[in-house]
């Protein structure tokens, strides 16, 4: 009796709280919107110099598709397209590293 009048006495505090957990969204600072263009030029130019296949793979991926839906779209087995984009993400990395070098 004592423990469902415990797990009733919580769920109802959770419940009132529960509005004061509520994040609202605070306005981008200008320093974050200029960092985050940034970022996106340096991996938009970054994906260019990758092959179509791997910009392909790497960009299914990024959107949420599994890796046996890229696989099928490419035309490969799903073990070959996993190995495509671990060495895509490689060089990716790679590039983008040398891009924040500079």
């Amino acid at each position: 009796m004592n423990l469902a009048i415990s797990r009733i006495r919580r769920a109802a505090v959770a419940q009132r709280l529960a509005p004061r957990l509520a994040v609202g969204e605070e306005a981008p600072m200008p320093e974050g919107i200029v960092l985050d263009r940034e970022r996106m030029r340096s991996i938009g130019e970054a994906l260019s110099h990758l092959t179509p296949t791997e910009r392909t793979a790497l960009v299914m991926a990024g959107q949420g598709m599994s890796g046996e839906e890229i696989a099928a779209h490419l035309g490969k087995s799903h073990g070959a397209t996993r190995s495509l984009m671990f060495r895509a993400r490689g060089r990716l990395r790679r590039l983008l590293e040398r891009l924040d070098r500079t």
